[in-house]
């Protein structure tokens, strides 16, 4: 669970280093800014979530013969198709971290409305009285008092990583669906909620990150249809046999 949530830990930190750099950009339009920060963050976040991970455990000796690039990158890996070690190791560890990015939007509030909240009770020092402020300007104490910008961005790569992941992994590992729907509704009632009491009010956006949205989301089965054909043809999840290996060092073919 702990390489789980590491994942996640980067994530966060991966979306906090390229909506810095997005900004950097200084693009024309804030609607512009919000869809370059919104595909970056997605993209960047599902190799690190479905692509690395895989990439990692994966042994590319029968395929380049362990003198190319592949097996120079990634060495460590053992997994040479998606077999039953493959599920066991691999596959809980991508149904553990999504279950903890599910989950994240609860912890992300509850850490940075306690960080808020103590920095409120500094400023009044402990006390109970909200209009009592160490604030030299009006502006400095709305800033506080205000609450945090909407970053509606990372709400939609958050969507995409869920169907993106589940559509990737999902076909032979279906319980990705069911925490991908349940992945929705907690980020449902928790922005219902967030928005009308604890973020400011968001700026008005067109529609064009909403479409964009549902464009990229019409390409994400033909990225599933690959990988669940890769998955289907192994023969170990129709058969019950499993080729045994005779030392620990050897690498299992299927």
């Amino acid at each position: 669970m702990g390489v789980s949530f590491l994942i996640v830990g980067v994530n966060f930190v991966l979306k906090v280093i390229l909506v810095d750099l997005i900004k950097s950009l200084r693009l024309k339009t804030v609607t512009l800014e919000t869809n370059y920060t919104m595909v970056t963050i997605f993209v960047g976040q599902f190799v690190n979530t479905a692509v690395l991970i895989v990439l990692n455990n994966a042994n590319f000796k029968d395929f380049d013969g362990g003198n190319g690039p592949l097996s120079m990158v990634f060495f460590t890996g053992t997994e040479t198709d998606f077999t039953v070690n493959w599920y066991k190791v691999v596959g809980t560890t991508i149904m553990r971290t999504m279950t903890s990015q599910a989950i994240w939007p609860l912890i992300e509030f509850g850490m940075f409305y306690s960080i808020l909240n103590f920095t409120r009770c500094l400023d009044r020092k402990f006390g109970r009285d909200s209009f009592v402020t160490s604030q030299p300007t009006v502006q400095a104490y709305i800033d506080i008092y205000s609450g945090p910008a909407y970053l509606i961005h990372y709400r939609y790569a958050a969507i995409l990583l869920q169907i993106g992941v589940a559509f990737c992994y999902g076909c032979t590992m279906p319980p990705l669906y069911a925490i991908a729907c349940v992945a929705f509704i907690i980020l449902y009632i928790n922005e219902r909620l967030l928005v009308c009491y604890y973020y400011r009010e968001p700026p008005a956006f067109d529609e064009k990150m909403t479409l964009l949205t549902l464009q990229l989301v019409q390409w994400i089965p033909f990225v599933m249809l690959p990988m669940a054909f890769w998955q289907l043809g192994n023969r170990q999840i129709w058969e019950a046999e499993v080729g045994s290996i005779e030392f620990k060092s050897d690498v299992r073919l299927s």
